[in-house]
């Protein structure tokens, strides 16, 4: 397809979410919509996304149709109320690109994975603390991953993992019986580190370990 038929696709898109938001013509549900009201619908579409891409990459398409419908519905909103449109998105998307990999478009050099997690980290400390841009409402273990990873990366080297202090806390939850919330905290978060270290995602673990309780669960349903 030629770059300019791309281009009106864009557009003609673009229309149909305006006429969707139109006060008169519109639909009603979408002209009541929000940012507020939307972020459910952001989350639930990433999730669905990612099972596409775990069980049916056949879907994978539709399911990115339907993330980029909420950024479009939330540009239109920004639009509507003289904030910003999805061009401006687009562009500060662009140039944040290009700032945060100057070893692409500048004359910074990383050849591996790893050198570019650290330039990374680099610049966006520039722009923001080390742990300012790891949104509160990941799921906890992501957020864990997230923020630990960051801490070790950055010029203070912190590493909140501490294997002592794990060991300690899991003899105590297995023999204990006076456990208060706070234990439960650090070992969880512990755990989570150490997972960490052994180069597994604990998100992904944890989603992994309820898919086969509930494969496990379903075999035993099957059989009453």
């Amino acid at each position: 397809m030629e770059k300019d038929n791309k281009l009106e696709q864009i557009d003609a898109l673009l229309k149909v979410i305006a006429q969707l938001r139109d006060p008169e013509k519109g639909c009603p549900w979408d002209k009541e919509q929000t940012h507020e009201s939307l972020k459910q619908f952001i989350i639930e579409e990433a999730y669905e996304l990612v099972d596409a891409i775990d069980q049916d990459k056949s879907k994978v398409c539709e399911e990115l149709g339907d993330v980029l419908l909420q950024v479009l519905l939330h540009s239109q909103i920004a639009s509507e109320n003289n904030e910003f449109d999805f061009y401006q998105v687009a562009e500060e998307l662009r140039k944040k690109l290009i700032r945060r990999h100057p070893h692409v478009f500048g004359d910074v050099v990383a050849k591996t994975a790893e050198q570019v997690l650290d330039t990374w980290q680099k610049v966006k400390k520039q722009e923001k603390g080390v742990l300012d841009g790891v949104p509160r409402a990941l799921p906890a273990l992501l957020r864990a991953t997230k923020i630990t990873d960051r801490a070790r990366r950055s010029e203070f080297k912190i590493d909140p993992f501490n294997e002592y202090k794990l060991k300690e806390l899991l003899s105590k939850i297995t023999k204990d019986d006076n456990l208060d919330r706070d234990d439960f905290k650090q070992a969880l978060f512990q755990l989570a580190m150490f997972t960490q270290r052994h180069k597994y995602s604990p998100e992904e673990l944890l989603q992994e370990a309820c898919t086969d309780f509930t494969d496990e669960f379903k075999k035993i349903e099957s059989n009453l």
